[in-house]
């Protein structure tokens, strides 16, 4: 994933580019989005004659979801702004999902985003702008959950 290597290049101490990892966040939540409602592919793979020809081992959601984010997240664990953009996909990501296992995993990578941003040391408005948007995500994955059932 060369746009998570970006973003982790440009959240290095020699760099602090907050804005350039955002716009690289923002990349990876539109790709994710198009893998959103797409069948994960089969693990058996069969020839027109019927024969097995290939066994693979398809990534998951949570595992892509992970892979485009994991280490930016480690990474920003201290910046606010990153946070709230990573939040603000998820948000996003949440909207679109038809799914409920994937819901379910955006839901526990949002706990694990908005825990890792709360301190002792968050300003007040960016403690509200926290709470907000997870209060939102948290309404999102609600609502998306009543649709589905």
């Amino acid at each position: 994933m060369q746009l998570s290597a970006i973003a982790l290049r440009a959240l290095s101490p020699a760099i602090n580019d907050p804005y350039t990892a955002m716009m690289c966040i923002d990349r990876l939540g539109q790709a994710l989005r198009v893998l959103l409602n797409r069948e994960t592919p089969a693990r058996y793979r069969f020839d027109e004659e019927n024969r097995l020809r290939v066994v693979a081992s398809p990534l998951t959601f949570a595992e892509l979801l992970g892979a485009a984010f994991d280490e930016i997240r480690r990474s920003a664990q201290n910046d606010i702004a990153v946070n709230l953009c990573l939040l603000h996909v998820l948000e996003g990501l949440a909207r679109h999902t038809k799914r409920p296992d994937q819901l379910h995993t955006l839901e526990n990578y949002a706990r694990v985003v908005y825990e890792q941003s709360y301190s002792e040391s968050t300003a007040g408005y960016d403690v509200d702008q926290l709470v907000q948007i997870y209060t939102r995500i948290q309404q999102v994955i609600h609502n998306r959950r009543e649709r589905l059932t």
